[in-house]
């Protein structure tokens, strides 16, 4: 009774975190009464919690943004007004209002509906001291084809300081982009006679209105994507030279003042150092500040006006950019809380800051009119395109949206990026079960469970094909449950005299509760015979949807006509699963073989953390388990000699790189099949291979699974991932087919990231598990990259 008690308590718990994993917005952090949640016309939402403190006034945290059908994310962890610093003139006064009287308290504003017309009062206790406002922004984009008007809320009070007013205000856009903004009103504080003309303005007989300079400075919590340790600060100068522009990203490592230099535009961003969108950059946020024709260089006591950006490492006694309280050895102002240490790994604040000179004029009296300074966050590779736009991503486009042949690219036979209305079958065999969660062509809507992705937007454009794109109130809403869905291409027809191969994007999500059961699945169906070109299967652990690309070769099918068959299938009790596809294409292969098609780009020697290009002896285990069959053509790293039957080459007799790959029976011998693969199954598998926890991985590799006509489906070439807990994933699976298949190097990559913080083995096999059959693999130039 007691183990049935306990049971029923983890489904209950399992199911309540999955009815909440949709629906976890700023309210988890805080009371509904300080809870600001707002969904924009155009449905891109905010979510945030504030508070009231006797200082900063008011100040937010827990600051996430989602585009419409689009992830929900952590910008801010917290923001606040730091201070407010205004010297005269005349030195006759130099005021640090924040530290030294507040926002909050006596001094925050009581508001009313007149203040805030069309607008939602929040209250601290009974006091209403926060406007809620929506409003249109004008137009946020417009084309001969395609035009949008943006949406915006804003949050703000008022606070009285002596005789102003000042107005701290954050405004929040449907883009992503943040505005936060102070305005100063009320009146003039100091006034002197004609003598002191030289540091004011005369603005009636015998009376001078002092100038003088407000200095806002900001607080800014940054956990990009609601992590703490990962960010980093990135300054952007661009340097004209002879009529070109060039553009330099400088990464700080250290505490760091610096100043807006307006002859090289530059600006800042914030970068999360481990998330990207959808095309692989990584996601950040730029700061600007555009009102830098003023700067105040005050005198030596207060250095903090020397610069006009600040990042340092967190610090919880460090509050406000001047008049700090140094209690327990504290610092006083920001040029003091710069003093070297590192910022790599560590939570950052960034304290940007602006300046307004108020030269007094004859309009200031009675009544000052407002006076408005402001910095701006705006998203930077935060999407893979702007968010409001409906329209296809132009720059991804590879024609053919409706599975048929681009008429513009004549080495793509077919092509398919699911934008349109396709010709591809749904359950074309009547084997499905799923009874949800089917393949569909669609919008993907953003699915996320405590930080894991498990679906996302397209790779490229606006739609992919997916196992249901709708998002729904909770993560397994939309899943696929119940067994197997499958969807087929329109028929392909293979010129018989091209080599050709297929290439696409794809991910397989799971959570921890799947299983070797739930399986995602690529095949080619050619007649009555059907050839696993990929195959990825479910096990005990996380694994977030990632984009990752797959190309294959179809030489063996040349002449004849194929469909691609897609599978899916959660097979077990219970599982989160969510599989898509995206940006497929049969492309012309040149006679190279385009091996690197699908590999990023780029020098990742530093970021990479196992690398095997065969060169040397092999460190790897043959027969790991001491169950391998084969009678000959045992796997080994060596030289490989060529073997053709006829025309069709079935061991290359070069590398991938260098001299020498991995191969089954590297020697030519007397005939095509003295050395290939012979009596059942050959295995090897790698050393260990630690991947550090909180890192994404990538498996990077050059193979070629060759054989001819008289193979079966118990042939096959496969690569499967281990622990040392005995976890185990296929990663690639290629089985044999009645039809000729030469030999031709092609990349692979799969993403590791579901294996951070795990000891793995690669293990790979092939198999003559036929009669008499035919059949060569090898491996080459393999490595596993950070990203």
């Amino acid at each position: 009774m007691r183990t049935l008690t306990l049971a029923l308590l983890a489904c209950l718990c399992f199911v309540l975190l999955m009815t909440g994993a949709r629906q976890v917005y700023a309210a988890e952090f805080c009371s509904d009464a300080y809870s600001v949640n707002v969904t924009l016309p155009n449905q891109a939402r905010w979510d945030l919690c504030w508070e009231h403190r006797v200082r900063e006034g008011i100040v937010l945290s827990k600051i996430h943004y989602t585009p419409r059908h689009g992830e929900r994310r952590m910008v801010l962890n917290q923001a606040a007004l730091a201070q407010i610093h205004v010297p005269y003139d005349d030195n006759g006064a130099r005021y640090h209002d924040i530290s030294d009287y507040g926002l909050g308290g006596n001094y925050m504003a009581a508001l009313n509906q007149t203040d805030c017309p069309g607008g939602k009062l929040l209250r601290f206790g009974s006091k209403a001291v926060v406007c809620q406002q929506n409003e249109a922004r004008g137009s946020a984009f417009s084309s001969n084809t395609d035009r949008l008007q943006g949406d915006s809320f804003s949050l703000f009070s008022v606070s009285k300081i002596g005789a102003y007013n000042y107005i701290p205000s954050w405004r929040f856009m449907d883009d992503g982009s943040i505005e936060p903004g102070v305005g100063a009103t009320g009146a003039l504080q100091r006034y002197s006679d004609r003598n002191t003309e030289q540091q004011g303005w005369l603005i009636a007989d015998n009376k001078v209105g002092i100038a003088h300079l407000h200095n806002f400075f900001w607080r800014l919590d940054f956990d990009l994507n609601g992590t703490s340790m990962d960010d980093y600060v990135e300054e952007l100068n661009f340097t004209a030279n002879s009529g070109r522009t060039s553009l330099t990203k400088t990464r700080f490592t250290t505490e760091v003042a610096r100043s807006v230099d307006p002859t090289t535009s530059r600006t800042w961003r914030i970068v999360d150092g481990a998330t990207k969108n959808a095309k692989g950059l990584p996601i950040s946020y730029e700061l600007r500040l555009h009102q830098s024709e003023q700067q105040d260089l005050g005198p030596a006591s207060e250095p903090f006006t020397q610069n006009d950006l600040y990042v340092t490492r967190y610090n919880s006694c460090e509050l406000f950019a001047s008049h700090n309280p140094t209690v327990n050895n504290c610092a006083n102002h920001l040029a003091d809380f710069v003093d070297g240490e590192p910022l790599t790994g560590s939570d950052l604040i960034v304290w940007p800051s602006t300046t307004f000179y108020h030269m007094p004029r004859a309009e200031d009296a009675p009544q000052m009119d407002a006076h408005w300074s402001y910095i701006s966050l705006s998203p930077r590779d935060w999407h893979a395109q702007n968010p409001l736009s409906t329209a296809p991503d132009t720059a991804a486009s590879t024609g053919g949206t409706d599975g048929t042949t681009p008429a513009n690219n004549p080495d793509i036979l077919f092509a398919d990026d699911f934008e349109t209305a396709n010709q591809w079958t749904r359950n074309p065999y009547n084997t499905d079960q799923a009874s949800s969660g089917r393949w569909e062509v669609g919008r993907l809507e953003a699915t996320t469970y405590q930080n894991i992705a498990t679906q996302r937007a397209a790779n490229t454009g606006n739609a992919a094909l997916a196992t249901g794109p709708q998002a729904g109130s909770m993560v397994g809403s939309y899943d696929l449950d119940g067994g197997l869905s499958s969807i087929r291409s329109p028929a392909i027809n293979l010129p018989s005299d091209t080599k050709y191969r297929l290439e696409f994007a794809y991910y397989f999500a799971h959570l921890w509760n799947a299983s070797t059961s739930d399986f995602f699945r690529v095949s080619i169906v050619e007649g009555n015979r059907r050839q696993t070109v990929l195959e990825q299967t479910g096990n005990l652990a996380n694994r977030s949807a990632q984009w990752t690309n797959f190309n294959t070769d179809l030489a063996a099918y040349a002449g004849k006509t194929i469909y691609i068959l897609v599978e899916a299938a959660d097979a077990d009790a219970g599982s989160i699963v969510e599989a898509a596809l995206d940006s497929l294409k049969v492309v012309k292969q040149n006679n190279t073989g385009d091996i690197t098609d699908g590999i990023p780009s780029g020098n990742t020697t530093s970021n990479t953390v196992y690398s095997e290009d065969f060169e040397a002896s092999l460190n790897w285990t043959v027969n790991p388990a001491g169950a391998d069959s084969a009678t000959v053509g045992q796997w080994q790293a060596a030289k490989p000699q060529a073997t053709y039957y006829q025309t069709i080459p079935l061991q290359l007799g070069a590398a991938s790189s260098g001299l020498q790959a991995l191969v089954t029976g590297y020697q030519a011998g007397t005939s095509v099949g003295t050395y290939d693969v012979d009596g059942g199954i050959t295995s090897v598998r790698s050393p260990p291979i630690h991947l550090a926890a909180n890192n994404h991985y990538r498996l990077q590799l050059d193979y070629y699974f060759a054989h001819l006509w008289n193979t079966t489906n118990a042939d096959f070439f496969k690569i499967s991932l281990e622990t040392e807990q005995g976890r185990k994933q296929t990663l690639v699976l290629q089985t044999g087919t009645a039809a000729n298949r030469p030999a031709q190097w092609s990349a692979f990559s799969a993403d590791l990231s579901s294996f951070a913080g795990s000891t793995v083995h690669l293990i790979i096999e092939a198999a003559d598990g036929g009669a008499g059959s035919m059949l060569e693999a090898a491996v080459d130039n393999l490595r596993i990259n950070k990203y």
